[in-house]
């Protein structure tokens, strides 16, 4: 008579929705305040404008053994918004800056990018890379199966990716506004700034709007600090596995673009 315990199949398959589900980590957030003066756009450090715009702090190591014992580095977020525009600044620690060569992706160099899902249905969204000399990549992505779904790593399923994923090249989009600025950064003394403002009404098409108010936008953002001879360190504001950002819409993180002290005037103004 065999002693072997025999667990019930439907406690298995908990054990391992249990186990997948620790596999997938929280996606982040942040509120975003209406700027009350516009950005210069200069990607100048005097820029008082960014005084008090929203902030991610860090942004973490991508997931994956590409990243084994390496430790992110220094980069800060700075987010406002405004009815035409979204306002992005990364603010960029990097004593060694490595500029792709020309005909190579921006990425084989330093780059970050941006990735945002105005609707959220990871259905199409935009993604924009730019390098420390402000050259700039853009790409429009399109999900056309009829379920969008990914594996437990954030990652689009594979069917979708061999017949569903779709990756244009924009020609610009109208109304883009870059700046990049190589200067000394607080923390390790050296580094860029990228500056970026981004239309609203390019990116509203969908939700048939032509100006940003109070709405929660899916984004992530990216970083790729590379240096001479040595492996790149990959980051990423909302939790994706190395080099698969592009993949993983379904992995973007939040902002909430909250109401300044104007709008809820307007909207007191209205009521009455």
């Amino acid at each position: 008579m065999s002693n072997r315990r025999h667990i019930p199949r439907l406690a298995l398959a908990g054990i391992a929705a249990l186990l997948a589900a620790c596999r997938v980590q929280a996606l982040p957030s942040v509120d975003v305040p209406r700027c009350t003066v516009a950005p210069l756009l200069t990607a100048s450090p005097g820029d008082p404008a960014w005084k008090n715009a929203g902030r991610i702090e860090s942004l973490p190591l991508m997931r994956g053994p590409r990243s084994a014992g390496q430790e992110p580095t220094t980069t800060h977020v700075l987010l406002l918004w405004d009815d035409a525009r979204l306002y992005v600044r990364f603010v960029c620690d990097d004593r060694d800056i490595v500029v792709s060569r020309p005909g190579k992706p921006l990425f084989s160099g330093d780059t970050v990018e941006f990735f945002i899902d105005p609707v959220g249905d990871a259905r199409e969204f935009v993604e924009l890379q730019i390098n420390p000399d402000n050259a700039r990549t853009q790409y429009i992505h399109l999900i056309t199966a009829p379920v969008v779904a990914s594996d437990d790593d954030g990652v689009l399923c594979k069917a979708i990716m061999q017949r569903d994923d779709w990756t244009f090249t924009e020609d610009g989009m109208p109304g883009l506004v870059t700046a990049t600025n190589r200067v000394a950064t607080a923390v390790d003394g050296e580094g860029w700034l990228a500056d970026i403002a981004v239309p609203a009404a390019p990116l509203l098409r969908r939700l048939e709007g032509t100006h940003f108010a109070p709405m929660a936008l899916r984004m992530n953002f990216v970083r790729y600090n590379c240096f001479h001879g040595a492996a790149p360190v990959a980051m990423a504001w909302s939790p994706v596995v190395w080099g698969r950002p592009h993949r993983s819409p379904q992995r973007m993180g939040t902002l909430r673009l909250v109401a300044s002290d104007i709008d809820k005037d307007s909207k007191a103004e209205d009521k009455q």
